[in-house]
């Protein structure tokens, strides 16, 4: 006499098996985080003024190399915002432009 047993499929065999996929996935991502605030709290925060100066020590450098002549180092941040060919043009800086707020924009139309 033949027996015939088959296997218990659950339906959610295959369900399981994703999760397991899933929660791997969220423990990389978890130990990425931590991996990222542990580097912050060693370095800390260094903050838009490093790249200014490391961007000041350049320039000086490679005036000194090429024998050019030295500039007044600019500080103001809306002009060091502004590229350097735009800086001549009074009416391309930025700040210099009148902002547009909602209520003046909604009265013009």
């Amino acid at each position: 006499m033949e027996t015939n047993h088959k296997k218990y499929s659950s339906p959610y065999h295959d369900e399981h098996n994703y999760l397991i996929s899933v929660a791997w996935a969220i423990l990389v991502i978890g130990s990425s985080l931590a991996v990222i605030v542990v580097l912050w709290s060693f370095i800390g925060y260094i903050g838009p003024s490093y790249s200014a100066d490391r961007l000041i020590e350049q320039q000086v450098a490679l005036r000194d190399q090429y024998d050019l002549p030295s500039r007044p180092v600019i500080t103001d941040p809306n002009e060091l915002e502004t590229p350097p060919p735009l800086r001549s043009i009074k009416d391309c800086i930025p700040y210099s432009l009148p902002r547009l707020n909602l209520q003046n924009l909604l009265l013009t139309l």
